[in-house]
């Protein structure tokens, strides 16, 4: 695998402050603005940043394209293929494999940020994710824009899955973010966004050090690695200013990706949710849990996913349960800001 015989040897000497790692898969017409954005961003640092791209199975230019938009900006690039289609790692396999390069790129106290194909970062996000590091973050999760063309936001399947989504998971955001405040995971005065997106994600390399890399997963790498990294109680900031522009489309590489998810919901009235929306009873389980016990777990995800229509079922309870239960107790722990969040 690999056009670079040693990915990590010739640049060992050179040890970069940030290395961006970016599996593609058949991305020829994307990887060009994907490093431009790079290239842009990277202007606003103080030493340029690495790139690794991982070319998984790639039967286009993929890596043509990549390596004209580095060479443009002046970015250095180590470029890995895996082929043939036996070596096919799915999304999961080949971001775990782009970050471990990126971390035998960057030296010990860096950092390595992990992105996709599709996506463009925002021109701010590199000093942003370096900036929380340096406030002493070990994870740093973006957030991403990902705007549906009109005939997606207006197909009836999507339209009632946004609808049941929308107000189902802010209270579950309300209740995951009670919970980290009471055990010191997060900072009383503002909500996070609890987006966990591989496209958009910053990690120490001593945090991957002592995880031993992304978890070896398929799919789901990065909300698994969020939760590795609550596991061993690693300091993690959501950060609004680490953002990516992603497309919205049906025809993506990734399995269990967002095109996939896109498609589930184009094809039933009664569309799959977000694996991360639990049942409310699960949700109330899980605060009592927190509430009483020395530790807060990391929260699971639905296994299978929740329907809309078990969305809009659940959400008059577990609004109630919210406001009977968590909003008190987080009144009771911080007053000041209880005040606000019931407003």
């Amino acid at each position: 695998m690999g056009d670079h015989p040693d990915p990590f040897g010739s640049m060992a000497d050179e040890a970069a402050d940030l290395a961006i790692a970016i599996p593609a898969r058949d991305e020829a017409g994307r990887i060009g603005a994907a490093i431009n954005a790079i290239g842009v961003a990277a202007t606003r640092l103080p030493s340029p940043p690495a790139l690794v791209l991982l070319a998984d199975d790639c039967t286009d230019g993929t890596a043509e394209a990549a390596r004209e938009a580095s060479a443009r900006h002046g970015l250095a690039m180590c470029l890995l293929r895996a082929e043939p289609a036996g070596m096919r790692h799915g999304a999961g396999r080949a971001r775990r494999i782009a970050v471990a390069c990126a971390r035998g790129m960057t030296r010990a106290g860096g950092t390595v940020l992990t992105t996709d194909a599709d996506a463009r970062i925002e021109p701010g996000a590199l000093v942003a994710a370096l900036r929380a590091v340096g406030e002493g973050a070990d994870l740093v999760c973006g957030d991403i824009d990902a705007p549906l063309p009109p005939d997606l936001a207006c197909a009836p399947s999507i339209r009632r899955l946004r609808a049941a989504t929308e107000p189902y998971a802010a209270l579950l955001h309300e209740v995951r973010h009670a919970i980290d405040v009471l055990h010191g995971r997060q900072p009383v005065h503002a909500r996070p966004h609890y987006g966990e997106y591989g496209a958009c994600m910053a990690v120490t390399a001593r945090l991957l050090d002592r995880l031993g890399g992304v978890p070896d997963r398929p799919t789901g790498e990065d909300r698994a690695l969020v939760r590795a990294a609550e596991a061993v109680g690693a300091r993690i900031r959501y950060c609004d200013a680490l953002r990516a522009q992603v497309s919205s489309r049906t025809d993506g590489r990734a399995k269990g990706g967002m095109a996939d998810a896109l498609r589930a919901a184009l094809a039933e009235p009664d569309p799959p949710a977000d694996p991360k929306l639990l049942p409310a009873r699960e949700i109330a389980r899980l605060w009592r849990a927190a509430r009483s016990g020395p530790a807060a777990p990391p929260l699971p995800e639905a296994h299978p996913p929740l329907r809309a229509s078990a969305l809009e079922r659940d959400l008059p309870a577990l609004a109630s349960f919210v406001a009977r239960e968590t909003r008190p107790a987080l009144a009771a722990h911080a007053p000041e800001h209880a005040g606000r969040e019931a407003t």
